[in-house]
């Protein structure tokens, strides 16, 4: 099979698991590649849907594209609740374009974008 294409897990709660493709192709003219599609399993309805996460209509995603900002290294607390960061430069220049509300803006007000990333707690409601 060529191009590759990867399934990455790391999210599982009752109801849901996520999941993640990533193919393996990169335009080293354009400097775009490794498109991604996020997944999630319903298991009440054992069906497989495409998702988008948002944090106060800010679109996240949970790998890189260039567009969004992401959440990194997400890792399990405990049931339904997970932990990710989000690189410091990244907030603070949604911030200066606008893009922020909430705590998010609070905080990216306050930090530099050489600081260390922040953490965002993920808390599933089912």
């Amino acid at each position: 099979m060529s191009p590759f294409v990867f399934l990455l897990t790391n999210m599982n709660t009752h109801r849901y698991f996520f999941m993640w493709t990533v193919k393996k192709e990169y335009n080293w003219e354009t400097n775009v590649g490794f498109p991604t599609v996020s997944l999630v399993y319903d298991r009440n309805e054992k069906k497989i849907y495409e998702f988008n996460l948002y944090y106060q209509g800010i679109k996240i995603k949970t790998y890189s594209e260039s567009d969004f900002p992401y959440i990194e290294r997400i890792c399990y607390i405990k049931e339904n609740v997970y932990v990710g960061t989000i690189q410091a430069h990244v907030l603070k220049n949604m911030e200066e374009k606008g893009e922020l509300k909430g705590q998010l803006k609070e905080i990216a007000v306050q930090i530099k974008e050489d600081d260390n990333p922040v953490l965002m707690l993920i808390k599933f409601k089912e």
